[in-house]
């Protein structure tokens, strides 16, 4: 069955974003999941034309796609590659606002769409807490519930690896707010199940790719002396890969409650016929194998 997607992504700062967007084209391109439409969960200037840009190269039609318009997050300020793409390829930002592009969608796309959001939760947190308009009579979390199968989210981290997890602290009342309104069930990866899954090898040997630039601007800006070849840790590439194809090759959390704290951590409470299960482990050489497969035009 070809998966419904909406993608929901902070692209420009870090190159997993990037990755994790050509294995979803590629994975459309496979007959595997359909992008019905795209938001960006950032105000960086050049994050949709980003996403234009990496669509145009893979050769898949553009969807329709919606930009943040609420208030400035802390890593906005911060732009290291997108506004490199936005000229390098001739691409402009995107003008529709996120929330009408995400109702708009799951109001029209046929079926159920599973969402997958890999940066912070601003703009499902918005969907959550919208009301009926022109493109649905369902309030945000009634559309929610009718038109989305799962909400897949990178975020958080539940082994104390790190404290403060980066997405979740750019915007953490919608970080609580999404744990307390959404009323599907939630799968999140978090920090600790996929940072030692290092991608994007291949993709950067492919001349020409965007994406490959932007793991170039990532390693030259954050990791001088590095090489991109050294791979890059694969929070959202493995997040949009579990949500096309399933969480098999993963282990899952018991059912249970996200609480998201002031300060911005994460715990979870087991709950029976709780919404809401982490990947606690997962088959990390398949998923490597898999996401670098995925990654590169070809």
């Amino acid at each position: 069955m070809i998966k419904n997607i909406l993608l929901d992504t902070d692209i420009g700062i870090d190159c997993d974003d990037a990755v994790a967007l050509a294995v979803l084209l590629n994975l459309q391109k496979a007959e595997r999941c359909f992008i019905a439409g795209i938001t960006v969960s950032t105000t960086r200037g050049g994050a949709s034309a980003s996403v234009r840009a990496i669509c145009g190269y893979y050769g898949v039609e553009v969807p329709p796609i919606g930009r943040y318009n609420g208030t400035l997050l802390p890593a906005d300020v911060k732009n290291v590659y997108a506004k490199g793409l936005a000229e390098k390829f001739g691409c402009s930002d995107a003008a529709d606002d996120a929330v009408a592009v995400l109702r708009g969608k799951l109001a029209s796309v046929a079926g159920r769409c599973t969402v997958v959001a890999i940066g912070p939760l601003s703009n499902i947190a918005a969907l959550l807490r919208s009301q009926p308009d022109a493109f649905s009579p369902l309030t945000g979390v009634e559309i929610m519930r009718e038109k989305a199968e799962a909400l897949y989210f990178m975020g958080g981290c539940f082994d104390g690896t790190i404290g403060e997890e980066f997405n979740i602290v750019q915007d953490i009342s919608a970080a609580q707010t999404v744990a307390a309104l959404c009323p599907v069930p939630m799968v999140c990866i978090p920090f600790e199940s996929a940072a030692d899954i290092l991608t994007g090898k291949d993709v950067f040997c492919e001349s020409g790719n965007p994406v490959a630039l932007a793991e170039e601007r990532l390693f030259a800006a954050e990791f001088p002396g590095v090489s991109p070849m050294a791979g890059r840790s694969s929070w959202d590439p493995v997040t949009a890969y579990l949500a096309v194809c399933g969480t098999e090759r993963a282990e899952l959390s018991a059912p249970g409650q996200l609480i998201v704290e002031g300060n911005g951590r994460t715990r979870f409470v087991p709950k029976e016929g709780g919404m809401f299960r982490y990947v606690a482990g997962c088959d990390k050489k398949f998923l490597e194998e898999e996401i670098e497969r995925l990654s590169p035009r070809g």
